[in-house]
């Protein structure tokens, strides 16, 4: 599965893919400057999810509350 992935990602273009041949083969991956790019954003994202954790995990206690009597 993380083959796969990591696999995506390259083909995306957000990583580069470098094989070392050393016994045994390493293989290195790097990000892009695509893959670099993403770091504001993704950033933005964790902050805004810290930020409403408490009113996710309220959320989620209704629901399951709601769902586990039905």
């Amino acid at each position: 599965m993380l083959t796969l992935r990591l696999q995506a990602l390259q083909r995306d273009g957000l990583l580069d893919r470098t094989v070392i041949r050393t016994m045994p083969v390493r293989v290195e991956y790097s990000l892009t400057a695509l893959g670099h790019s993403l770091a504001i954003p993704l950033n933005e994202i964790a902050c805004w999810a810290e930020a409403n954790s408490a009113v996710i995990e309220l959320a989620r206690s209704e629901f399951d509350g709601r769902n586990a009597r039905s």
